[in-house]
């Protein structure tokens, strides 16, 4: 267990404003080495209840969910596990989706539930957004409004729409 937990002692910097959870203990927690390491540990001895941390994260106030890992599995059983209740839970990775339009259909979600995005991380190799060459544009549809975006520099989207339901 020892071994484990030093294998995963790594330098942590969270950013400013964001709140971590930790499955293993159903909880919010501050996000240091020591903290993380035993979280990790924590989950590979005794696993986690994934219904009490989302309950819990919603007692705390929280009303969306993004999941970065593949194939929404979570997405889902948030869904399941809130039902009715007002939230927003967006997979940034769909099976069978090519993984730039995912990722913009899950923006256009958050866009559509008002709330700002900065899309400049996904263009850091263009000198701006605007200055994309490419005539094959992405269109996103948020709130029935159509969107064009861009491509990356350098990608052609294999997909040129992408509707985000209301």
């Amino acid at each position: 267990q020892e071994d484990y937990r030093a294998l995963h002692l790594l330098p942590t910097t969270p950013p400013a404003g964001v709140r971590f959870y930790s499955a293993a203990w159903a909880r919010a927690y501050e996000v240091t080495t020591e903290n993380c390491a035993a979280s990790i540990v924590a989950n590979a001895m005794h696993g986690f209840d994934f219904t009490a941390l989302i309950e819990q994260a919603y007692a705390d106030g929280v009303r969306i969910f993004v999941e970065p890992g593949p194939q929404g599995s979570c997405t889902r059983m948030i869904g399941r596990i809130l039902g009715s209740r007002p939230h927003l839970a967006v997979a940034a990775c769909q099976r069978g989706q090519d993984g730039y339009v995912s990722v913009l259909n899950a923006v256009a979600k958050l866009v559509e539930a008002g709330r700002s995005v900065d899309l400049e991380p996904l263009y850091a190799n263009s000198k701006t957004i605007e200055r994309a060459t490419s005539t094959k544009r992405i269109r996103v549809v948020v709130g029935g409004a159509p969107i064009d975006v861009p491509p990356l520099p350098g990608r052609t989207p294999r997909k040129s729409l992408v509707e985000a339901p209301a």
